[in-house]
């Protein structure tokens, strides 16, 4: 875990638990006099200085719950101790919390609602950890508008929920960082974001099981952002369901560590609009891309194993150095794709229009099926790398204007199609 200094709170380190609660004495220095001493404590939060109002835990605190800390009017938290919240969580303004190291805020079956414009800011050092146990469909952290912000740091947030979709978080604006999120096996209980301003960086997303999906759901959320997202545990094996979803939004930097289960094979689904750069499967097992909407981009994704990259409704799609050892599967109704230095090592096909592929390799070769039209290759490979063997392109009767240019085969190209164009081509 990350030193908690790089998250602004600057006095934590090396601080015993409390036992008085007089404000703290610094020296010239900003240094603790009286180490003993805890509300008062200064920290910076953003670069504003602020001081805690009350300690809260089971023992040697102020408040043996949140609860009663909020109902006494206080706001800003320091954790000292383990704690079992009652009753759902309602604070009527921005509220600070930060959680020692390995202590635990469990929330049962209650929310931690955050009013609209407010924020709630929860903190830890190395160990701390926020669990729940939801029955209802519903974000154990609930935004009461769109403008509620919640953000998290440095915290392990353990769901054991024992129903579907109940998320982290969802509706509001979310800045989660530093965190580990250790989901049901359940679907639909991770991070759901749905604002623009979102930020989610340097996440864990460990699965619950064979019906665990949507550890991160990113849709139609124009300007958020994730990166540095690991992937480990196990997965649902239902391929049309995803472990990771992203819609409108960027995420970056994605590695993909899943647990060795028969059929466990996790997808990253891209929709509509959506940026998807440098992702990594280090796992023995399949992991599957299926590109679901227009305008997605996708570069430097590495799937490992048979994964197979799918293509659905994925119109002015872009891919850009996508190596697997599976297939490309483009269904009907996919046109204008670009592809551009491409590796796919198992037999693929082409159903849709208009697609581009620049500098690709199949490895056992491609069909362009019949129906598709006006698809083109230029400077590519079918075959194996040493050639001589039987793969190469076969294009299908009606399937109209194919362009074949400057490419390599292992054995001469199957041409029923009507108006193709071939030009520069090589047997090898």
């Amino acid at each position: 875990m990350p030193s908690i200094y790089d998250y602004g709170f600057d006095k934590f380190l090396n601080k015993p638990s409390a036992t008085l609660y007089t404000p703290a004495v610094y020296d010239a220095l900003g240094e603790m006099i009286d180490q003993n001493q805890v509300v008062g404590l200064k920290t910076t939060l953003d670069g504003i200085s602020t001081t805690f109002d009350a300690t809260v835990g089971v023992t040697g605190a102020n408040y043996q719950t949140i609860g009663l800390a909020l109902s006494a009017g206080k706001s800003r938290l320091l954790v000292v101790d383990n704690t079992t919240e009652v009753a759902t969580l309602n604070p009527s303004g921005n509220l600070l919390i930060y959680i020692e190291a390995g202590k635990k805020v469990d929330m049962g079956n209650n929310l931690f609602r955050i009013p609209g414009a407010k924020y709630l800011d929860i903190r830890g050092d190395a160990g701390a950890e926020i669990e729940w146990a939801l029955t209802s469909a519903q974000p154990v952290f609930t935004a009461v508008q769109t403008t509620s912000v919640l953000r998290l740091d440095g915290l392990i947030l353990d769901n054991n929920s024992t129903v579907g979709s109940a998320n982290v978080w969802k509706d509001g604006i979310g800045v989660i960082t530093n965190c580990e999120v250790q989901l049901p096996n359940q679907a639909d209980c991770g991070i759901s974001i749905n604002a623009s301003k979102s930020v989610l960086r340097n996440i864990i997303l460990t699965g619950g099981g064979t019906s665990c999906t949507l550890g991160l759901d990113m849709q139609a959320v124009t300007g958020a952002q994730a990166s540095q997202i690991y992937v480990d545990g196990t997965w649902s094996a239902i391929s049309t369901v995803a472990a990771i979803r992203v819609e409108s939004a960027m995420i970056s930097d994605i590695t993909f560590n899943h647990t060795d289960v028969a059929l466990n094979t996790p997808q990253l689904e891209v929709d509509s609009d959506a940026v998807v750069i440098d992702v990594r499967n280090i796992a023995p097992r399949i992991l599957h891309l299926r590109v679901n909407g227009a305008n997605a981009i996708c570069k430097n994704v590495d799937l490992n194993g048979q994964g197979t990259v799918r293509l659905d409704a994925a119109d002015f799609c872009q891919l850009t150095n996508i190596v697997t050892t599976g297939e490309l599967d483009d269904v009907a109704a996919n046109n204008n794709g670009r592809f551009t230095n491409c590796r796919f090592e198992l037999a693929s096909s082409i159903e849709g229009d208009r697609h581009k592929f620049v500098d690709c390799e199949f490895i056992a070769g491609a069909t362009v099926l019949s129906g598709a039209d006006n698809n083109g290759f230029i400077n590519c490979q079918f075959g194996a790398d040493a050639g001589g063997g039987a793969a190469t392109i076969t294009i299908n009767a009606t399937s109209n204007n194919t362009r074949v240019v400057s490419c390599m085969t292992d054995a001469a190209i199957s041409d029923a199609g009507t108006g193709t164009v071939l030009s520069a081509n090589v047997v090898y």
